[in-house]
């Protein structure tokens, strides 16, 4: 059942390749693939989310209708979440996997109120679920500022959680390839990288300046805590963790000692020189 499920997914994203239009010409088709999303199988939501993604990116003129299946759909995974176990590992897995991809290709699909739940559900899974915190985190990097408002906004939010995901090393296989990775034949699918770091690293460096003006959470990142950046670039084996690490960095020292004007003797301002001083030994 399962596998002949999965075979009609796949049937649907062919036609699609051919026919951008084809899914919302079928209405009960569209049906079955968010029956697909609602499915408790990770395999087949995931395969589901991938498809509307597809869909979405291959006919941008005429989405509406299906956009407001997807937010219909993502409203119910929270009524689910709701009753579900909060012991449950794979109570919002429905909610990050559709969320991440479909607001990958459509950003305003993540209004105010899908945003709030994302950073909940951060905060839920970031110690014990890595891939679906690192959903939910690249779907608040992705529109998270325009939901919420501003950088500070979505910042202030991720307050708690942004230091506990720089914590999270666990690896995974790439499930978030972006278009030009996925026509990169040098991309390497099968690598495992600590995603959750990544993401949370990603969603920082374009919000080095935002994060210079909450000095907590600059301080949390910089070096408050055991996976602050001043210790976890000299322990981190990933170039991509450290390349990352260090951007922030350098924007964050941009900010503290700038070429006129009065420079920060903060603790954070000296700790953040010093760790980009030391990473000029980084091969």
């Amino acid at each position: 059942r399962q596998d002949a499920r999965l075979a009609g997914l796949s049937l649907v994203h062919a036609i699609l390749a051919l026919r951008p239009k084809a899914l919302a010409a079928v209405p009960d088709v569209v049906e079955d693939v968010f029956a697909c999303a609602r499915d408790d199988s990770r395999k087949l939501y995931k395969g589901a989310a991938e498809l509307i993604e597809f869909a979405l990116r291959r006919d941008p003129a005429d989405t509406a209708s299906l956009s407001n299946r997807i937010t219909d759909a993502l409203e119910g995974f929270v009524d689910s979440a709701k009753r579900a176990k909060r012991t449950s590992t794979n109570r919002h897995g429905k909610f990050a996997s559709l969320l991440a991809r479909s607001v990958r290709a459509r950003p305003s699909i993540l209004s105010r109120r899908l945003a709030l739940r994302a950073h909940e559900y951060v905060i839920d899974t970031v110690d014990d679920n890595a891939k679906q915190a690192h959903e939910l985190l690249s779907a608040l990097d992705a529109a998270g500022t325009v939901a919420l408002g501003s950088d500070d906004a979505l910042l202030e939010k991720l307050e708690s959680a942004l230091p506990r995901a720089l914590a999270q090393s666990e690896r995974l296989r790439p499930e978030l390839a972006t278009d030009d990775e996925k026509n990169d034949d040098a991309f390497d699918f099968t690598k495992s990288e600590p995603l959750v770091q990544l993401a949370a690293l990603r969603l920082l460096a374009k919000r080095a300046d935002a994060l210079r003006g909450r000095p907590r959470l600059c301080a949390d990142v910089v070096h408050g805590t055991s996976a602050a950046l001043e210790s976890l670039l000299i322990a981190s084996p990933d170039a991509s963790v450290r390349a990352l690490g260090y951007e922030v960095l350098m924007t964050l020292h941009d900010g503290f000692f700038p070429r006129t004007g009065p420079n920060d003797a903060s603790e954070t301002a000296r700790k953040c020189r010093a760790a980009l001083l030391r990473g000029l030994a980084d091969p």
